[in-house]
């Protein structure tokens, strides 16, 4: 991600990370790089160890004020909980781009469930 930013790569589509294990810091690396990456529409961090931290870095990139034009997240079989989906819900509360977001296996409970809807 740092490479792809130092250039100034314009033309990703699409970030798909399974089982790569790239933590919470591996997320602040990947929100740096997406900044900048207008084309981005699909994001997917599935089974990579994201805690509550790593949400609170998304959030901070699915802000309307980001204009970005990501449209599917998949962040499945991260078990950042409901204090994660709560960071999450900050940064989706007014994206109106984001219409497919997947969250299976990520350990939310009811109070992640209220901070969603």
């Amino acid at each position: 991600m740092d490479s792809l930013r130092a250039v100034k790569y314009q033309h990703a589509k699409s970030i798909r990370l399974w089982k790569t294990v790239c933590e919470d810091e591996g997320v602040r690396s990947i929100c740096a790089f997406i900044k900048d990456a207008p084309n981005l529409q699909v994001l997917e961090l599935l089974d990579n160890d994201i805690t509550r931290l790593g949400c609170e870095f998304l959030s901070k990139v699915l802000t309307p004020s980001a204009k970005l034009n990501i449209v599917m997240l998949k962040l499945d079989h991260n078990s950042f909980g409901s204090a994660g989906m709560t960071h999450l819900a900050e940064g989706l509360c007014q994206n109106k781009i984001v219409t497919n977001i997947s969250l299976t296996y990520c350990d939310i409970d009811s109070e992640g469930a209220k901070a969603l809807f």
